[in-house]
């Protein structure tokens, strides 16, 4: 969750290396923002590609990531009036 507001609130430049930077440094703004996106969705792809195989893979985990959600949303129902 951390990493995920970490990299929202990156700025454009931020998300790029110095060869990605030099790179689109003749390119279009649409290019720019295209690539930044490809480099943060490329940051997140190895924990997505985790989190899918756990699930698959250890019924343990299904179980305790559901129970987690139902608590939240138990908890998100009880906060509003």
């Amino acid at each position: 969750m951390i990493l995920a507001v970490g990299f929202a609130c990156a700025s454009d430049a931020a998300a790029q290396c110095a060869l990605c930077r030099d790179a689109v440094a003749s390119s279009t703004p649409r290019t720019i923002l295209a690539m930044n996106l490809a480099i943060v969705m490329l940051a997140f792809t190895p924990y997505a590609v985790f989190l899918v195989a756990a699930w698959r893979l250890f019924p343990a985990f299904r179980d305790f990531v559901k129970a987690g959600i139902a608590r939240l949303f138990a908890g998100l129902r009880g906060a509003t009036p």
